[in-house]
């Protein structure tokens, strides 16, 4: 399920969960263990408009630049350089539109949150653990079901990694 925030409006929308058949709800979370649930993910843009996605499948990828020299006469080549890149992110899931019709709605609002010109933050216990506290979208994928279920759109973003950066300008005068 997504949950879209604009403004005093805030709108459900249920995503489908692939693996068990069923579609998710956060009734059965106590309400003392947390405010996000371990598989939910907030976003919130600098409007302060959320989108909160439950029980969304995460996928996590880390890679490396590493600068390389080969040897002559030797196996293997010297590692000169590794720096970290950003963190790829993917959210995946279905938007339901438990009306049985189909979720124009809630698609429109949530493709506008994504269209921020900026980094947007995120609350996850599972990407805590990577220390993600901000993404920037890269593409957002809304492919048409080929089961071609009225109420059904299956979603896709991918997003990047980002953080706050502080420059200092001198001036040289």
């Amino acid at each position: 399920m997504i949950r879209i925030t604009t403004g005093d409006q805030t709108i459900d929308i249920h995503t489908y969960d692939k693996a068990n058949l069923r579609v998710p709800t956060v009734a059965g979370y106590p309400q003392h263990i947390m405010s996000i649930p371990k598989n939910n993910v907030i976003l919130r843009n600098k409007n302060n408009d959320t989108i909160e996605f439950f029980d969304v499948k995460i996928d996590v990828t880390k890679a490396n630049n590493i600068v390389s020299t080969p040897l002559v006469n030797r196996h293997g080549e010297i590692k000169e350089f590794i720096q970290q890149q950003d963190y790829t992110i993917k959210f995946s899931g279905n938007i339901i539109e438990e009306r049985g019709i189909f979720p124009y709605e809630e698609l429109k609002k949530l493709n506008d949150i994504l269209n921020e010109e900026d980094s947007l933050d995120v609350s996850s216990e599972y990407l805590n653990c990577f220390g993600i506290t901000k993404i920037a979208l890269e593409k957002a994928n809304f492919k048409q079901s080929s089961i071609k279920y009225y109420n059904l759109m299956p979603f896709e973003l991918n997003f990047k990694s980002d953080m706050d950066y502080e420059f200092l300008i001198m001036d040289n005068q």
